[in-house]
């Protein structure tokens, strides 16, 4: 059985990085224009939670050396996945909880948001906002809500965390579409 666990597993990884490898030019091109956050003006904010961090561009996030310490005080963006003002959906993670580090995670409280609530991205100096449609915990296995807001046809948000009990094996996953002022 562990052994199907484990195939399943590496499968899995194999598909999602099949399926996330290919970028557009234009993001490839301007990678280095946003592969570290600028002065602190990439912010990602959640009024209604009272949170706010700065946003690293472009992390791997299969790459546990590289996405681990950008994590541990920031949120990171995934390479694969859309920018602000682009087709598609903005993926950022960061940590919940704070078992094994001395900081206060930036998602130490994401789990009361509620539908409704707004969260902002200011990226190059404009302010994208995004309207809460959902909040789901699932299996830190499940891919397929991943894979479902990938192909957005609008621009859309997901932000990933940790549930709050670390051991849990499963994932916060808060999903929200982009609105115009």
């Amino acid at each position: 059985m562990r052994i199907f666990k484990l195939t399943f597993l590496l499968g899995l990884l194999i598909v999602l990085f099949a399926y996330f490898s290919v970028l557009d030019a234009r993001v490839s091109e301007s990678k280095e224009d946003f592969s570290r956050v600028v002065d602190g003006k990439d912010m990602l904010k959640i009024p209604s939670l009272n949170t706010s961090s700065d946003i690293v561009w472009f992390v791997d996030p299969w790459d546990t050396e590289e996405y681990l310490p950008v994590i541990s005080n920031s949120v990171a963006h995934a390479k694969q996945s859309s920018l602000p003002g682009e087709t598609g959906t903005v993926y950022l993670f960061g940590h919940s909880s704070s078992d094994y580090e001395k900081t206060t995670p930036v998602f130490f409280n994401l789990h009361t948001i509620a539908v409704g609530d707004l969260v902002s991205i200011h990226f190059n100096e404009v302010k994208y906002d995004y309207v809460v449609r959902s909040v789901t915990l699932v299996s830190q296995n499940d891919i397929d809500y991943i894979l479902g807001s990938k192909m957005s046809n609008g621009q859309s948000l997901a932000i990933q965390s940790c549930d709050l009990d670390p051991y849990s094996g499963k994932r916060l996953l808060v999903f929200a579409d982009r609105v115009y002022n």
